[in-house]
């Protein structure tokens, strides 16, 4: 906690602009790059989320909003963010009220408000995806359900996963360890095991609470 990440997060966005050094694309500071090309460059779902009291359709189709009445997409969309099984509870479907705005709104729960703004990431569809703690508001199926999607959700794509659950890091090609802002320690899951740093320490401390099948040694 307070290492940075979201801050980090944030700069990478061009919601930041750098006290010091650059954030580049292509050779251009993120955050001089136009609001419409940046939305279409890059996306992202934070840890404080939010969904909109309007439609689900509305929710999801914020994403790339001149697919609004693309009925194709959202619903792939939606299905890639795991929401089938709430789709088929709603009233309305996909234009079905949320939150009580609405006389006939319906509320969902923060792990389906989750669902839903992972559905608007699928929708946007931009080459670098940035999730910062996905799963922290999912049930464990769920969780372990978006990491197997996790290969669909990133292919052909920059993904970035900021994550204190180190067990899902285990599905990135690189690690970057971020201890009081700064970067301490880099390579892949095994690398970092053998090096027997921070990240091996901090990985260690969550191992002895589960099951696994994977050897640590001193």
């Amino acid at each position: 906690n307070g290492a940075g990440k979201s801050t980090l997060i944030k700069l990478l966005l061009g919601m930041y602009r750098p006290q010091q050094g650059e954030v580049l694309v292509d050779g251009n500071e993120v955050w001089r790059i136009h609001p419409n090309s940046r939305r279409r460059l890059l996306s992202a779902v934070f840890q404080d989320f939010t969904h909109y009291e309007l439609t689900v359709r509305e929710n999801i189709a914020f994403g790339s909003i001149e697919d609004l009445d693309n009925d194709q997409r959202i619903l792939q969309a939606a299905h890639q963010g795991m929401l089938d099984e709430l789709l088929t509870q709603l009233p309305d479907g996909l234009d079905t009220y949320l939150g009580k705005v609405f006389s006939q709104g319906t509320d969902i729960s923060q792990g389906q408000a989750q669902r839903l703004a992972l559905a608007r990431l699928h929708m946007a569809d931009t080459p670098i995806v940035i999730l910062d703690e996905p799963a922290a508001s999912l049930d464990p199926r769920a969780e372990t359900e978006l990491y197997h999607n996790f290969d669909a959700l990133s292919r052909d794509k920059t993904c970035i996963l900021v994550s204190h659950r180190l067990g899902s890091t285990r599905i990135c090609q690189r690690i970057v360890v971020l201890d009081g802002g700064l970067v301490v320690e880099v390579g892949s899951h095994d690398e970092l095991l053998k090096r027997g740093g921070m990240y091996r320490d901090m990985f260690l401390a969550q191992a002895e609470w589960y099951d696994h099948d994977e050897e640590v040694t001193a």
